[in-house]
């Protein structure tokens, strides 16, 4: 007979201990005694690859379609195609010396799956160029989320198989494992090894066997080889096994000897070194680079209300008010399991005792654990903040390693799914199954907001910039590298390209098997942010551009370089960015149109050679014009052809406070042109004038405009805006220079 179930934490045997009487949960759900061998893995294979289908589609499945990447997977992607491209391994494995010039860089910190890169990596020769195994790798997540599931289920329903298998799929349509398939996130999909972690767990009852023991040291290896977050949570559930393996010597003390208890706790560091091996090995941890303090942790933190919050629309449950960053936290349960767990509670109070009975003890440590660390130090429910303990630096800098803590609650999370489970096949008995069922039905039905993401095609880089052109089509064969500057990882809102730019730079240098300097990274160090953010833009401005690099500038920046920088590059304008190379017979800059006489240029946000002409401390065009934001601006602007000088007239529009008054200072290289002063009386219109000397031999003259009297509109109680502004411009005009001009400048009165 089978042993007699007195409490869910009881529930779980040894994974091959069978019985070969019916199930407790009666015969009418059981499957013949006598399954075939195969039957389990071909229903694992089936039912994981159709619901990888389900969220994903078949184009993301498909390994030889790439058109949907975008976003974080973008940037998993693009870890993968420099990768791809290293002529040998280096440790660590997934090391590529293109991304981060003159650097390198380790793919995992792409999301790039460094473990099973590394295994493509040596038929690469015989991939398509456009190949890539997220896909394949969700499949594989998803097969193995319900193969663990099933095995889980299986330590407390004996051969109740109908039951394992619903409760399986609770485990294979978890919402945090759908929810990180649709945000992008598939590195973090491979939660399987939580769970085989946990059923070790479950079976946690005598001295563990040399299978045990390196079964569990893979799953380290392995989890290693995939995320740190990952690692961190299996080395949590594998250690708390560890313990309640020498717990269990006290509580059943003629089961366990001593010598026992000493094997046990010899194999948790067997677990400690095969995890930090393989964070080593493919290069999570750096030993020659200090780990960078990462701001922002308690941002990406856990809300207490997460289990009940549906974050998206749902059947009953509505989102919870929490906190911006807390999405990283999503830990619903679903509205079909936590009705199983009341309909469980109401038919047996009694398993409330088992959450306060020896066998939880162990359960509910690592039940409480996870909170804590999911909740980081500033602790929350809905809105309201329960607690906010300041940590000392030291202790910050090792837990803001793992910023987004939300998810370290995934253990026990699924412990709760398993306890739910257990309690459920221990109260409901014969009718454990079919209510099973319907609890299922109604969590898919539940969820099915969360399934309803579509993967779009992702923002072609040759629609965005002149990258599909002939000569640029070829630049990998003349130059090595790509430098853009700033790059995206300084400054995500003024790099070329734009909060995009990383994507439509980094997947045209893997095009063009060059290596580049901008990235989008899960973290970056003091020494490399100070390296792409200064160290390379000082050693341009002295050393010049060099000749195997193409350069991408800020149409700002790269008219503020002095010609002999360019050193035979020629530098062309696309939209907001210069891409300056070297090309045969072209040398200089055509960034400017040349202004012609008499033709005035308005400053609207549909004009885009207005945009050119505002290179520096200017706002976003709008629909009248475009402010002047800050104490100092630059206008630069190239002459007619054979100018002796110009006039250049501006329509104004100071920004006047009740009893303010605004005084601008207009200079070039240096020389002062004009003072003016505005009060509110009198026209708005102003003009300087350019000398001949003040134009450069490229026609090119910057000027600069200076003013100290900038206030923003917040300070005045005029409206939320919180720029500093002082004029906005409306439109300029160039004229020729009058036959005569006042030696002598106005002064401010």
């Amino acid at each position: 007979m089978p042993r007699a179930y007195t409490s869910i934490w009881s529930l779980p045997v040894r994974f091959f201990e069978y019985s070969t009487t019916k199930s407790r949960a009666g015969s009418a759900f059981v499957f013949p005694s006598i399954v075939p061998r195969l039957a389990v893995p071909v229903l694992c294979i089936a039912i994981g690859l159709t619901y990888a289908f389900i969220i994903v589609s078949a184009r993301v499945l498909n390994p030889l379609d790439t058109s949907w990447y975008d976003g974080d997977l973008a940037q998993s992607y693009l870890g993968w195609l420099f990768f791809r491209q290293e002529p040998r391994l280096v440790l660590p494995l997934g090391w590529s010396h293109a991304i981060a010039y003159p650097f390198g860089e380790s793919i995992g910190y792409f999301d790039s799956i460094p473990i099973v890169a590394t295994a493509f990596w040596f038929v690469r020769n015989v991939l398509p160029a456009e190949f890539q195994y997220h896909g394949l790798f969700l499949i594989v997540s998803c097969i193995l989320q319900f193969y663990f599931g099933f095995r889980i289920c299986r330590t407390f329903a004996d051969k109740n198989h109908v039951f394992c298998v619903i409760g399986a799929l609770f485990f294979l349509t978890a919402p945090i494992l759908t929810w990180r398939a649709n945000v992008g996130h598939f590195t973090l999909t491979a939660q399987w090894l939580i769970l085989a972690a946990i059923e070790q767990f479950l079976v946690a009852h005598n001295e563990p066997t040399k299978l045990n023991v390196w079964f569990s040291g893979l799953l380290c290896f392995i989890a290693g080889g995939i995320h740190p977050y990952i690692s961190a949570m299996v080395l949590l559930v594998l250690s708390a096994t560890s313990v309640r393996l020498v717990l269990h010597r006290f509580v059943a003390p003629n089961s366990t000897s001593s010598r026992d208890i000493i094997r046990v706790l010899a194999s948790v560091p067997i677990f400690f070194v095969a995890a930090i091996a393989s964070l080593l090995l493919f290069g999570f941890i750096h030993l020659d680079e200090p780990m960078p303090v990462r701001d922002g942790y308690g941002y990406h933190s856990m809300n207490l209300l997460a289990p009940i919050d549906p974050y998206l629309p749902a059947l009953v449950l509505n989102p919870q008010q929490i906190g911006r960053g807390q999405y990283e936290g999503y830990n619903y349960l679903g509205f079909g399991m936590i009705t199983l767990a009341a309909m469980a509670l109401v038919s047996r109070p009694g398993l409330l005792r088992d959450l306060v009975s020896k066998q939880a003890i162990v359960p509910m440590c690592l039940v409480l654990v996870c909170l804590v660390l999911a909740m980081s130090s500033i602790g929350t429910a809905g809105s309201h903040v329960l607690y906010n303990i300041p940590l000392p630096d030291c202790v910050y800098a090792v837990v803001s390693t793992f910023r987004s803590s939300g998810r370290l609650f995934w253990p026990a999370y699924y412990l709760v799914f398993a306890a739910i489970l257990a309690g459920a096949y221990l109260s409901l008995g014969r009718y454990a199954a079919p209510v099973l069922i319907v609890a299922f039905l109604i969590q898919y039905a539940d969820l099915a907001s969360l399934r309803n993401y579509d993967y779009r095609p992702a923002t072609k880089h040759a629609e965005v910039l002149p990258l599909n052109q002939p000569d640029w089509g070829t630049l990998g064969t003349t130059h090595k590298h790509l430098v853009v500057l700033p790059p995206w990882q300084c400054d995500a809102n003024t790099t070329p390209g734009g909060r995009n730019g990383w994507w439509l730079f980094g997947k045209f240098a893997a095009d063009q098997h060059m290596s580049i300097n901008s990235f989008y990274s899960a973290r970056t160090s003091a020494p490399f942010t100070d390296f792409f953010c200064n160290t390379q833009v000082r050693d341009l401005e002295r050393e010049g551009m060099k000749a195997d690099t193409v350069y991408v500038l800020q149409q700002s920046y790269a008219l503020q370089l002095k010609p002999e920088l360019l050193n035979n590059h020629f530098c062309e304008r696309f939209d907001r960015v210069a891409l300056c190379s070297r090309q045969p017979g072209r040398v200089g800059n055509d960034l400017l149109h040349r202004l012609q006489l008499g033709t005035q240029v308005t400053f609207t946000d549909a004009n885009r050679e207005a945009f050119v002409l505002s290179a520096t401390g200017w706002s976003e065009q709008e629909n009248w014009g475009r402010w002047m934001v800050g104490p100092v601006a630059t206008m630069t602007m190239r002459a007619p052809e054979r100018a002796q000088g110009l006039d250049i007239r501006f329509a104004i529009e100071p920004f006047l406070p009740p009893g303010h008054v605004q005084r601008v200072e207009v200079s070039v290289a240096g020389k002062p042109l004009a003072h003016w002063r505005f009060d509110g009386t009198g026209a708005n219109e102003r003009m300087v004038h350019l000398a001949s000397t003040d134009i450069g031999e490229d026609g090119i003259a910057a000027l600069t405009f200076v003013v100290p009297d900038a206030v923003s509109p917040v300070s005045r109680g005029l409206s939320g805006d919180i720029r500093p502004l002082a004029i906005g411009i409306r439109s300029l005009e160039v004229t020729e220079p009058a036959e005569a001009r006042r030696a002598d400048l106005p002064t401010w009165p």
